[in-house]
């Protein structure tokens, strides 16, 4: 499918789109996210057994991945036709996972029911008012000592300013231009200590992924017309990546948010 910017009118058409772009079988979705560098901290932060919402599920890859480390899953979303497939999917490889659509801000769940909550590349497309909306709706949704996992794009990262670039770009041109609003340690601390968490770890972290992300180390060319001269140092990027991880974390590209319900 051809996700043409100037062809959506909504968020929602957009994720819909896009997840259908990801069509990807259950093993390529499983080995995705087992070797994102994010998963270390998302499977250790989260409790090893108990019921998980994934709020802002997409194709449900990190649903099925904690399915295997003996989690059951409820996924939330509201692109349904990407729950669909999700639903099929766990239904055929048996993984504890079920899907439900609706709007994340108000969930149609009762009140302390979940040991966990996930939520990896959602909050950041909301703004302020209803990030702390969101928060508070995880607060309200998890058990006395239940677990929450935030995960969204470090505001210091590289890819910060290719992506305010291209968003400022599709702008003047009139394009569609999903909202996006990266966060640093602080804010996204801020936001959830003031929602009543009590905070376990605050992380920044994976640089590969930054220097990715913001070079499009991945594409050799840019439309299809201009050579990208980063794509050819792409090797280099990632070595120096390898070697900085841990020396200058502070510019990886996720901001991860761990913290627990009074």
């Amino acid at each position: 499918m051809n996700r043409n910017h100037e062809t959506f009118q909504t968020d929602k058409e957009f994720w819909e789109s896009f997840w259908l772009d990801k069509n990807l079988s259950s093993k390529e979705l499983l080995e995705e996210v087992a070797s994102a560098i994010r998963s270390k901290y998302i499977l250790e932060g989260l409790p090893s057994e108990g019921l998980i919402l994934d709020a802002g599920c997409g194709n449900g890859k990190w649903d099925f991945l904690l399915s295997t480390h003996g989690n059951r899953v409820i996924g939330f979303d509201y692109a349904l036709n990407t729950l669909q497939r999700n639903r099929a999917m766990a239904q055929e490889h048996k993984f504890s996972c079920f899907f439900l659509g609706g709007n994340v801000i108000n969930l149609p769940i009762e009140n302390g029911i979940f040991d966990g909550y996930l939520s990896i590349g959602l909050w950041e497309h909301f703004r302020a008012e209803e990030q702390s909306k969101l928060a508070l709706e995880a607060f309200r949704v998890l058990r006395p000592g239940g677990i929450i996992v935030i995960d969204v794009p470090n505001l210091y990262s590289p890819w910060t300013i290719t992506r305010k670039m291209r968003h400022y770009i599709r702008q003047r041109l009139k394009q569609y231009s999903l909202w996006q609003s990266n966060m640093s340690k602080s804010q996204l601390t801020h936001l959830c200590e003031n929602s009543g968490f009590e905070t376990i770890l605050c992380i920044n972290c994976d640089v590969g992924s930054s220097f990715k992300r913001a070079l499009y180390l991945e594409i050799p060319v840019i439309k299809k017309i201009i050579p990208n001269p980063f794509y050819w140092m792409r090797g280099l990027f990632y070595w120096v990546a390898k070697k900085t991880e841990n020396v200058f974390p502070h510019i990886g590209y996720d901001t991860i948010y761990i913290g627990r319900k009074p």
